[in-house]
């Protein structure tokens, strides 16, 4: 299921054999419950949908994606698989670095423009 874009379950579905070939880059992935607030329903929990927030989360959506790219192309599925692990290494550094930064704030509050 998309999350973030709802019609796009509704126009594969009524392709039918036309629809293109498609990937949910976010299967696997366990969305964060929040609490709702003033621009949601107050105080109800409610599913996160900004899954690319995370690099962990980000590495889910390149497997999911390179797997997809190399079930149309296996030709080329060495190229997709290396470009997958030089991005998912990338992913794990930019973990540590959040984790060992963020480790040593005494507060866990931040200030950001968006609410992802």
């Amino acid at each position: 299921m998309h999350l973030m874009e709802s019609w796009v379950d509704d126009v594969l579905s009524s392709s039918g054999t036309d629809a293109p070939q498609s990937v949910c880059a976010s299967d696997g992935i366990t969305l964060r419950q929040v609490v709702g607030d003033e621009g949601d329903e107050t105080g109800k929990l409610i599913t996160d949908p900004h899954v690319w927030n995370s690099p962990k989360n980000a590495e889910v959506e390149l497997r999911n994606i390179a797997n997809a790219l190399e079930k149309v192309d296996p030709d080329n599925k060495d190229y997709y698989e290396a470009n997958y692990q030089q991005v998912a290494a990338e992913c794990e550094q930019l973990d540590s670095d959040f984790s060992q930064t963020l480790s040593t704030c005494s507060k866990k509050e931040i200030v950001v423009s968006h609410e992802a």
